[in-house]
Formats: C-alpha cells, structure tokens, sequence
C-alpha cells in the first residue's frame, strides 16, 4: 500500500520541487542512508548542533523556490569551529534577506561535513507530456558545470539503470 506521508509530500511538490528536508524524509522512509540534519532556529541552536555533531560542518539556508542552494551562496561547507560558525550563520542570513526572504521562512540546517571522492546528484524529474525519469549525475556545483547526467524513465530495471549509470562518464 502507498504511505499516506509520501502521498501528501508528493502531491505538495506539484508544480516545483520537494525542499530538501521532504526529499530527505522519503527517502529515508525508502531506508536510504542520509547524513544526518539539525534544523537550527538560531546561532545558538547552530553552535550546539555543530558540537554534537562534531566538526568539520556544513550549513544550509534552504530558502523558499531555491533549489540549487550552492549557485546562490546558500551553503556554507568546511566550517572548522565556532568562529567561523558564526560569521557563516550570519552571511546566510544575510543572503536570504537578500532573496527578499523573512528568515523565518528559510530554515538553516546543520550537517557534519563527510570527505568523499564525488559528490552525486540523485533525483525525479517530471517532465511534461512523458512522465517521471530519475536524474542520476555529478552533484554539487558539478551538477551545473558539466551538465552530464543519466535520464531513464520511471518505472526502469533495476540493472538496466545500473548498466546505464557504469556507461556514463560519471
């Protein structure tokens, strides 16, 4: 049976985008592994989220009709303690207000910053006329760069998709 929260999170995203904490609820609900995300309400809240989660950290504003959040100075990575904690809190949100953003209306989210060799792009596009296709490519600022990612429409095999991703140059 489908779950009732999917449906509600689905059906609110007609016509944009599912922000990145509804995105991240479903796919947990799907038992996908996700870094873990503190929403924070103030500086204060940031600085204990960040000592909880230890550093290296990274911060989010996630502002309303935004989706790529790095091409607009909305994330803050590699923070390594709580000086530069607070300056980067206060630039994001200075940068919302500058989107014309009452920074209540953009939650700012707390992350442990993870090393890794790639950043990955894993999403649903709905496309007009043709139905849903998953987006699988370089992720981060990579995602706009090189404009190189794998389509395949929804439903796809599993292994059809996995051969298709390894013949990408991703």
């Amino acid at each position: 049976t489908e779950d009732p929260e999917m449906s509600r999170l689905l059906g609110s995203a007609k016509g944009s985008f599912l922000s990145e904490l509804e995105s991240a609820r479903l796919l947990r609900s799907a038992g996908l592994p996700l870094v873990e995300s503190v929403l924070v309400n103030s500086l204060q809240e940031a600085e204990a989220a960040a000592h909880r989660l230890g550093f290296p950290v990274v911060l989010k504003a996630l502002a309303p009709g935004i989706a790529h959040k790095n091409h607009y100075g909305l994330v803050a990575v590699g923070i390594q303690d709580d000086e530069q904690l607070r300056a980067r809190y206060v630039q994001l949100e200075h940068r919302v207000t500058e989107f014309g953003h009452d920074r209540a209306a953009a939650p700012i989210v707390v992350q442990p910053m993870l090393s890794s060799k790639a950043e990955l792009i894993l999403g649903v596009s709905r496309e007009a006329n043709l139905g849903h296709f998953i987006v699988v490519g370089l992720g981060g600022i990579h995602t706009e760069l090189f404009d190189e990612v794998v389509l395949f429409p929804v439903p796809t095999a599993a292994d059809v998709a996995r051969e298709r991703i390894k013949a990408s140059r991703t």
